[in-house]
């Protein structure tokens, strides 16, 4: 049994009450997302699962502990049950304790399963430390599937976005771990990351970088194509819109993202609770905020695109941050890079996202993540994009991201 103690990637924590109540939902969910994992990287993504990773005769504690210590991923199935367990609560807990211990950061990703009312609460939930680590990560939301079962579409893509989130992470921690490879994203990295996250066939000659499309456009955006480079990826899903850039060696990804207003009223009371305790408290809503304050709506939406964005993640050496970038349509904005301003060339990629919302869009936010690179000052010329405010005046941008940037256009859904 020893050859199983440094296999497992990640760790699901769930009480058994709620699997056996939903006829093995939870079982199932977490087979299917071991295999989706493993599908879109080629590589085994055990999760330790005590019903199918203990068994009679085992020292369980010692097994859990060991599939703890060895795990990047915690995985929590949230319910009233979950908080109530002393076994999850201990789960999450070593969980926590190993990371700090191994001068790591690994990833919670919470998966809210039945609505639980300590996290909704937020005078409760302050007094609950748990409860509160978990309120601050990006939870991702299976309340109104569990009915529909593991086969369901919409389940099933619910599994397919967090496999994606997860495949990419991990990908790009094998990276980094590489000997003299910081992070290191080439050709071939940009790629597999490509396919990862968007289920196109991993083989090269999928993307037109030929140059011949000048402008692209649909019923939202309107963006002008930088010279030399094609449409990688170009989807639309139930109004959420997915247009990714590249010449084959840098990509851009531009995303309109549907969301609703109490998704918006969440983010930024789970971002500002000091705010929302000093105003109206749980009343508030996100316009109210954004019409006073616009940058704590938008520095709370741009955690929470970072967090969804399976490219980036927490280890992505990004430490550049701030607001007022530019504001396209009189939206607010904010962004956060890796730049050191002058084109650095340090073997590492350059690295931007941005994000924009305004109360007179209808139901949707902007999201833009740029990744070049490693010498990307070599290949492309740098433009001045400083313009004062929270802006220094010499931060640098290449031309093909000024380019999209300064094009792309939204008022095809603005309202009237």
């Amino acid at each position: 049994m020893s050859e199983k103690k440094n296999e497992y990637k990640a760790f699901m924590s769930y009480t058994h009450s709620d699997d056996e109540h939903d006829n093995g939902f939870i079982t199932k969910f977490c087979k299917k997302l071991s295999g989706e994992v493993k599908a879109k990287t080629g590589e085994k993504f055990l999760i330790f699962f005590d019903k199918n990773d203990l068994r009679g005769g085992d020292k369980w504690e010692e097994r859990r502990d060991n599939a703890l210590k060895g795990s990047t991923y915690f995985i929590p199935i949230i319910t009233p049950s979950f908080f109530k367990s002393k076994e999850c609560r201990k789960e999450l807990e070593t969980f926590l304790a190993n990371n700090r211990k191994a001068g790591r950061e690994g990833r919670i990703i919470p998966i809210y399963y039945i609505t639980t009312s300590l996290l909704e609460n937020e005078t409760v939930r302050a007094t609950d430390k748990l409860a509160a680590i978990i309120w601050e990560r990006q939870y991702e939301d299976l309340r109104k599937l569990r009915h529909e079962g593991p086969e369901a579409k919409e389940v099933r893509k619910a599994i397919s976005d967090i496999g994606s989130q997860i495949a990419v992470d991990d990908y790009t921690r094998s990276i980094k771990r590489k000997p003299g490879n910081e992070i290191g994203f080439g050709l071939k990295e940009l790629h597999k990351i490509l396919c990862i996250i968007n289920d196109f066939p991993q083989k090269t000659g999928n993307c037109d970088s030929t140059g011949k499309q000048d402008v692209y456009h649909n019923q939202k955006i309107s963006i002008e194509i930088p010279p030399g480079w094609g449409i990688c990826l170009d989807t639309e899903d139930e109004g959420n819109v997915t247009v990714i850039f590249t010449d084959g060696k840098s990509l851009i990804e531009v995303k309109i993202s549907k969301i609703s207003d109490s998704e918006l009223d969440h983010i930024t009371k789970n971002k500002f609770s000091a705010l929302i305790l000093a105003q109206k408290k749980n009343n508030i809503n996100w316009i109210d905020v954004y019409n006073s304050s616009p940058y704590d709506v938008v520095n709370g939406l741009w955690k929470h695109y970072m967090e969804k964005s399976p490219i980036l993640s927490s280890e992505s050496g990004i430490t550049g941050s701030g607001s007022g970038l530019f504001e396209p349509d009189g939206a607010y904005s904010a962004y956060l890079t890796n730049h050191n301003r002058h084109g650095r060339n340090d073997g590492m990629p350059l690295e931007w996202s941005l994000v924009w919302i305004h109360p007179k869009y209808k139901g949707i936010f902007i999201g833009v993540h740029a990744l070049f690179a490693p010498n990307f000052s070599e290949i492309y010329n740098m433009i001045n994009i400083g313009r004062g405010g929270g802006v220094s005046s010499d931060y640098y941008w290449p031309e093909p991201f000024y380019k999209v940037m300064t094009t792309l256009k939204t008022d095809y859904f603005l309202q009237e």
